[in-house]
């Protein structure tokens, strides 16, 4: 919902929020969720879909050892970039050096080359990936 100050229109810094089961037939439904949320921004919108995709990907695999868990998303507005938060509540900094000498993936290395920043978080409670997008010069 776009609110006026003094007349000129607002964009709200929360874009979208979304708590699902950390599940691989998701996957389609939340690029839809995202295409939407990113409308009107001026970030590449395949990066971040590319970054997203990944992101809960790797969380599918690995956050829950292969038991049940969830993922929470929120993709927030900060002036010209958006900001992309993936949480998991899974086994975090206890098993997530291990996980990365032992699977060796892509996932995180392909968001690297296509979000402007990223800084991932584990600690003992799960894991936090953050991604920063600036707006394209498109």
């Amino acid at each position: 919902m776009m609110t006026s100050v003094a007349g000129s229109p607002r964009h709200p810094p929360r874009l979208g929020l979304w708590t699902f089961d950390a599940t691989a037939d998701r996957l389609g439904w939340l690029r839809g969720e995202i295409r939407d949320s990113l409308s009107g921004t001026h970030v590449d919108q395949g990066a971040v879909d590319l970054a997203v995709t990944e992101a809960v990907a790797n969380v599918v695999r690995h956050a829950y050892r292969g038991g049940a868990g969830e993922v929470m998303i929120a993709i927030e507005r900060a002036g010209d970039e958006v900001i992309v938060a993936v949480r998991d509540f899974g086994i975090g900094s206890d098993g997530f050096q291990a996980q990365i000498r032992e699977t060796g993936g892509m996932g995180l290395p392909l968001i690297r080359a296509v979000a402007d920043h990223v800084r991932l978080e584990p600690t003992t409670a799960g894991t936090l990936l953050l991604m920063r997008f600036s707006a394209s010069d498109a």
